[in-house]
């Protein structure tokens, strides 16, 4: 029977899932320009009070009066180009990046600096500085955002675009328009502005997926999930089924009445698989097994033989995309281990592991490694077929490294195997030095731990012993001469000294 733990991931979810959320057009009026955001509310761009806009027929977002000679100045001045976001009920909005493509006069300013502010601009941040605007081609800039922090429920954002340095009073800088290659998620701008845009803002207002989620075998009855967290979601939760991927899909399917009215709270969740108390609006035959917002959970209750699939969903009402949520995949583990370690024994390692229970197991390999990447084989040891006994292992490293990784390959009777955890041993050397006196010898240690010592002689008759810090100091009239070993013991570490005692006159 084939019980090999089998890790599938179905789909693989990038950690910047962002998608298009804002667009802002560039037509030249007096008033606020045209904008549309998902799931947010956005305003146009504005002048501020030290700029104009320029009279005639110019289609792009152009303005005049830039001739401060100083950023400084130029906030002085309000010298600027502006426009807000604003969350909306029940969202969130996380800003990654805008896009946006400027150009000047030639007597137009030839710097400029982008600010943010969450208070009306009292206070500000910059987040992007530009100094010599080409005058001669529109230049597109990509503005990371993602240091502005996430804006809850009605909270908003003021972004100003300050420019100073133009040699003309009349020098201008225009926005330009372009034509956006962003795909929005869920949202559809209108064709007035998303035809031709003057600025694109990127982030979400809306639950994204999980990324990098990984499963593990615990035990022969249980796997621990983990991912990592998104920035927008409220929730996660996990629905698991026997057999085949789950079906049931919160953003489209009935909890309290209608289609796609489901929200967090509809589910309950227990991570002990099966129990009948996490099926609340689910089918009968899958189950919420977390719902939270950590990052893993341990799912116990598995069977033998049996395999498992595991949805993963986020919350932000509405739910992340059925589509891009991941799907983990599990079978059976032919080893269910119940200790692994490593004992450092005077210049050597030994390194134990157990078994609970083995499934057509045919043996182990010990793989050792200096950087925990790079494994070759240290030893092979057979395995024990099929029992439920505990058994134990044991294998000797007569050359560690000062920090040895060691894991344990385990293959079974059909040539399939499976990989443990990684442990790590540090070898640590007491590195004793003899300093030899008339009167008496010393020990020194290079570290100060509390050390057990004995001194032994040829016949093995132990003369004194007792602990020391520091230094050991022995009084070699205090002790027959002759030769002796000093036995040093630290929590780590023993090490015998060869000691010859030249009696003193």
């Amino acid at each position: 029977m084939k019980v090999l733990w089998i890790l599938t991931l179905f789909f693989s979810i990038s950690l910047h899932a962002q998608s298009l959320i804002g667009l802002i057009d560039r037509s030249n009026d007096n008033h606020p320009s045209l904008a549309e955001g998902h799931n947010m509310s956005i305003s146009g761009l504005v002048r501020g009070s030290g700029i104009q806009k320029t009279t005639g027929t110019a289609q792009d977002f152009n303005s005049y009066g830039w001739d401060e000679s100083s950023l400084s100045d130029a906030v002085v001045s309000n010298d600027y180009i502006a426009f807000s976001l604003t969350a909306l009920t029940n969202r969130i909005i996380d800003l990654a990046e805008m896009t946006i493509i400027i150009d000047r006069s030639p007597s137009g300013p030839n710097h400029y600096e982008i600010q943010y502010s969450l208070d009306g601009f009292n206070t500000s941040f910059s987040l992007f500085n530009q100094h010599h605007i080409t005058s001669s081609t529109p230049q597109t800039y990509v503005i990371d955002l993602q240091s502005i922090p996430t804006l809850s429920v009605g909270q908003f954002i003021s972004i100003r675009l300050y420019a100073w340095g133009a040699t003309s009073p009349t020098g201008t800088l225009d926005i330009e328009g372009f034509i956006p290659t962003y795909q929005s998620d869920g949202w559809t701008p209108s064709v007035a502005i998303g035809q031709d845009p003057g600025i694109a803002i990127l982030g979400c207002t809306s639950a994204i997926p999980v990324s990098n989620p990984n499963i593990w075998p615990q035990s022969i009855s249980s796997v621990k999930l983990d991912w990592v967290n998104p920035s927008c979601f409220s929730q996660i939760m996990i629905i698991a089924k026997d057999g085949s991927i789950p079906t049931f899909d919160p953003s489209i399917q009935n909890c309290n009445g209608s289609n796609g009215d489901c929200v967090s709270s509809d589910f309950t969740a227990n991570s002990i698989f099966s129990d009948p108390n996490s099926s609340t609006n689910l089918p009968l035959d899958e189950f919420c097994i977390y719902k939270g917002t950590g990052t893993s959970v341990t799912v116990t209750n598995l069977i033998n033989g049996h395999n498992y699939y595991f949805k993963m969903y986020t919350y932000l009402n509405p739910w992340s995309d059925y589509v891009l949520s991941p799907i983990l995949y599990a079978s059976m583990l032919p080893v269910e281990f119940a200790s692994f370690y490593s004992k450092q024994e005077l210049l050597s390692n030994r390194i134990s592991w157990s078994t609970n229970r083995e499934t057509e197991n045919d043996y182990f390999e010990l793989e050792k490694s200096k950087d925990g990447i790079n494994f070759f084989t240290l030893n092979r040891i057979d395995g024990g077929g099929t029992t439920n006994k505990n058994i134990e292992y044991t294998s000797i490293d007569n050359s560690p490294y000062d920090q040895t990784y060691y894991r344990i390959k385990q293959v079974d009777f059909d040539g399939f195997s499976s990989y443990s955890k990684i442990i790590s041993q540090t070898s640590i050397n007491i590195k004793l030095h003899i300093i030899e006196y008339p009167e008496y010898t010393e020990v020194v240690p290079i570290n100060d731990d509390l050390y057990q010592y004995s001194i032994v002689n040829t016949f093995g008759t132990k003369i004194i012993s007792g602990e020391f810090q520091h230094i050991l100091r022995i009084k070699k009239s205090s002790i027959p001469p002759g030769n002796y070993f000093i036995q040093i013991q630290s929590p780590y570490h023993e090490e015998f000294l060869k000691w010859y005692n030249l009696p003193y006159f």
